[in-house]
């Protein structure tokens, strides 16, 4: 059975183009799992994976512990391990600059095995159990790795000192040895704003202080920061609640930024030198924000932690211009401040808004939304009463839960339980949110069943939040504080609803990614449409159509993924142009002569109206407007305005130009293949009416005919044009009348002569089109027909043209004998209602004499 299973999943995957445009919509690659299962930055690959058993040894400790049996991989930068049975039972991911030695053992049971020094003192034993080939394969790959990172480990130990950690090892090492020389005194690293003005909460009820020796026990046994090994006791210490002088070097290496800031030591320094006094939208919407984030925390009510703020949100403006600031990436990045230095919070900002909820701090917010539609899946599927009662009351589930995920629960409860949930977060993953949110739903059920609107339960749950700090009823153990509200919360978000699983909630994002995609898309274009200048020749359809090219040309990914350009630079102006405008498609020139043509360039140079350097899509729309002009004289005004100078004329080589233009609009019908255009295609229509037998040898000579006629229509144009330009610009005698009444008694007329600028003026070019049919039919008809404004071609082929001819002479005859035998039967109608007598009357008689 589930051999076919798997052939039908493999066909399913083979034949299914479902991809919607999304980020889970498609598959991930195997490289792409991998970093997302170890938190590694790009472009980390595993390169070799070998089975072993391996035996972490604490620094100064025996040989000898626990063993685990596992999966040891190899990438280009890390070694990572993780344990067969229980991920959780060991794993790692140790960067190789950490790697101070490496010797290999002898070995009875194995192969061969080896023992990796780490900098701190620690080591761990890896015994191979694989193939020799593979494991010498392996063994030959982490040699040449280690060669390659060396350069880097100096910086690696100079890393290492902006660890709380390391200074608390460091510490607990001088005070055991050297208490009393206080020049040898290790120093703490810098950290965050709490350092100075305090963490929230009571830090003797949170029981800090035990925290932070259960922490150091842990570090002195299985490696601390980058040379930390995860196994079961660093989990219970995570769920207990983090230390307050910990906290922001776990979420560091919880959520993978560490490894980030350790590839990259410099970055965040140099990104605030290279930008420093430059604007940018962003950092317009980040100062209205600054006074609004966390305000009740003391370090915000201060110009230090306003201006730490700011430069860590402008830094990734900066960093990621296609995300540039969002609302409540603020609330975020001031809940990290408090516990980790700027660059530190810098990096845990990046990963959080890129990796772990992506399109949540967007333009469109499109994560949040997303998973939105996820958590009423999933009430619907725990909680099915709930739901349904919901849904009768028409709350949207949204109104209450979407400023919950937007800020990680920072603005809804108080301080010190949010960062308890944000412990969590951080190390499973989003499926936190879902949790919480879902216990939330649970534990406040019965009141929420009997709220009868929105105002009801959004005050219920705000109620709750205020109490989390109190008992929730439970009979409490003998010589333990009271189970309050909180502990209640945790215990059944991490206990009833453990089904809820990161596959279960990709399952559902992917399977509802395109609808919430559609919707914030067709919302964001029936308000931008709504918002354009109104059009004088298009219609809705067709500027909905040009909404569609222009978002096509100007974003790779779709618009509701929330991408920050908005607007068309010149390259994304040709894309654009190719598609609506039948003459610029590949088929009639090629790209690198559409980047070099003058007319094109003239073009987008006259729809940049505030010289940008980009069109938006109201300079696009208006534009678009002025070709597609049905009306002769507009099409001349605008193809003339293209062309024109300062005073208002085109001189000799803005009539190459324009005639180049012409030219360029023309492909399509003046090549031997091209298209007919109306007049042509009636020729071929009366020939082949006349001779069907001869339409194919009728289509080439009118097709040769049709491009002759054009290519001379131009080159009349330039002559005539030339010639026009020469008159007007030539100096005339113009006579000016004086006053009517000479006062003087002087002649009341004068001569003097004005000299006209030399070129074509707007006037004779319209003269020197009308004079020919051909320009005339160009600029009437021809300009706008190229135009592809109908979601597909505008000009049919001559086959498909006299097949609607026929098909219409046919309707015609079919409809002429319809209304003949209807009056037929008109008349038969009438001759049936007459009385006839068989008595022929004089009147009568004399009609036959008339």
């Amino acid at each position: 059975m589930s051999l076919f299973a798997n052939l039908r999943a493999r066909a399913v995957q083979l034949f299914d183009n479902s991809d919607t445009g999304g980020i889970y919509s498609r598959e991930q690659t195997k490289d792409e799992l991998f970093r997302a299962k170890y938190k590694l930055p790009e472009p980390e690959t595993p390169m070799q994976t070998v089975p072993v058993q391996l035996v972490a040894i604490e620094s100064g400790g025996p040989m000898t512990g626990p063993t685990f049996e596992g999966d040891l991989t190899l990438s280009e930068s890390f070694l990572l391990f993780e344990c067969h049975k229980n991920a959780r039972a060991c794993c790692f991911a140790l960067p190789l600059v950490v790697v101070r030695r490496v010797e290999r053992l002898p070995s009875r049971n194995y192969l061969f095995a080896l023992q990796i020094e780490l900098y701190p003192g620690h080591a761990i034993i890896v015994n191979f159990n694989g193939l020799i080939s593979g494991c010498e394969e392996f063994c030959a790959m982490f040699k040449q790795n280690l060669r390659t990172n060396l350069p880097l480990a100096k910086q690696a130990r100079k890393f290492s000192t902006t660890f709380y950690s390391e200074y608390m090892v460091d510490f607990l090492e001088w005070k055991r040895t050297t208490p009393n020389d206080e020049a040898s005194k290790p120093q703490p690293p810098e950290g965050g704003l709490g350092r100075t003005f305090g963490f929230p909460g009571d830090a003797k009820k949170l029981r800090d202080r035990a925290k932070v020796r259960l922490w150091a026990e842990y570090f002195q046994s299985h490696g601390r920061n980058i040379t930390l090994i995860c196994q079961p006791g660093f989990y219970k210490l995570i769920r207990v609640g983090l230390p307050n002088r910990l906290r922001g070097e776990i979420w560091e290496e919880c959520s993978g930024a560490v490894y980030h800031r350790l590839r990259s030591p410099n970055f965040y320094e140099s990104m605030l030198l290279e930008y420093t006094g430059q604007a940018s939208l962003a950092i317009e919407e980040i100062e209205k924000d600054l006074n609004r984030s966390l305000p009740e925390y003391q370090g915000y009510q201060s110009p230090e932690g306003i201006d730490k703020l700011r430069r860590v949100l402008t830094a990734y403006s900066w960093k990621n211009p296609e995300v540039g600031y969002c609302q409540a990436m603020n609330i975020v990045a001031a809940a990290l401040l408090i516990y980790q230095t700027e660059e530190q919070a810098f990096w845990t900002l990046n990963i959080l808004c890129n990796n772990m909820l992506p399109g949540y701090y967007s333009r469109t917010m499109y994560g949040t939304l997303l998973d939105q539609k996820v958590l009423e899946k999933l009430m619907e599927r725990t909680m099915p009463m709930l739901y349904v009662h919901m849904q009768k009351r028409e709350v949207p589930l949204s109104v209450v839960s979407l400023p919950w995920f937007l800020s990680l629960f920072i603005n809804a409860m108080p301080l010190v339980y949010a960062f308890r949930i944000m412990d969590i977060f951080f190390l499973e993953g989003s499926r936190v949110l879902f949790q919480v949110a879902l216990a939330i739903f649970k534990v406040n059920g019965e009141v929420i069943l009997a709220a009868e609107d929105n105002t009801k339960i959004v005050e219920v749950l705000r109620n709750y939040f205020d109490t989390l700090d109190q008992p929730c009823g439970f009979p409490a153990r003998p010589g333990k504080p009271p189970v309050t509200k909180f502990q209640e919360l945790m215990v059944i978000a991490f206990r009833e609803f453990s089904v809820i699983t990161d596959k279960m909630i990709r399952g559902y994002r992917a399977k509802n990614e395109s609808q919430i995609l559609t919707e914030i898309e067709t919302f964001a274009k029936r308000t931008q449409l709504r918002n354009l200048p109104k059009t004088s020749h298009l219609t809705v359809d067709q500027t909905s159509l040009i909404y569609d090219k222009f978002y096509a040309s100007v974003q790779e990914q779709r618009p509701g993924l929330g991408g920050h350009t908005q607007n068309l630079s010149f390259s994304q102006f040709l894309t654009f142009l190719s598609g609506i405008c039948l003459s610029m498609q590949p088929k009639y020139i090629s790209r690198k002569e559409l980047e070099r043509n003058d007319f094109i360039r003239r073009l987008f140079k006259n729809w940049d109206h505030k010289s940008r350097d980009e069109l938006s899509l109201a300079d696009v729309v208006a534009g678009v407007d002025g070709l597609y002009s049905g009306n002769l004289m507009d099409a001349m005004n605008c193809f003339f305005e293209l062309f024109a100078k300062e005073n208002n004329v085109i001189d000799e080589n803005g009539i190459l130009a324009m005639s180049e233009a012409m030219l360029l609009f023309m492909r399509p019908f003046s090549q031997q293949d091209g298209l007919l255009d109306r007049k042509s295609q009636l020729e071929l229509n009366k020939v082949t009416i006349e001779d069907p037998d001869r339409m194919a040898a009728a289509q080439d000579e009118i097709r040769q005919q049709q491009s002759v006629r054009y290519l001379s229509a131009v080159s009349g144009f330039i002559q005539r044009a030339a010639a026009q330009a020469k008159l007007d610009g030539e100096t005339v005698n113009v006579t000016h009348h004086m006053d009517l009444i000479d006062f003087n008694e002087e002649s009341d007329t004068e001569e003097k002569p004005e000299t006209r600028p030399a070129g074509l003026s707007l006037p004779s070019f319209r003269m020197v089109v009308l004079a020919d049919e051909t320009l005339e039919d160009f600029f009437s008809e021809t300009l706008r027909a190229l135009m592809d404004l109908a979601g597909g071609a505008s000009y049919r082929s001559p086959v498909l043209a006299l097949r609607s001819v026929v098909d219409g002479l046919i309707s015609d005859g079919y409809r002429m004998a319809g209304e003949v035998r209807r009056r037929i039967d008109e008349l038969d109608k009438s001759m049936d209602g007459l009385d006839l007598d068989t008595n022929v009357t004089s009147s009568d008689r004399s009609l036959l004499e008339d």
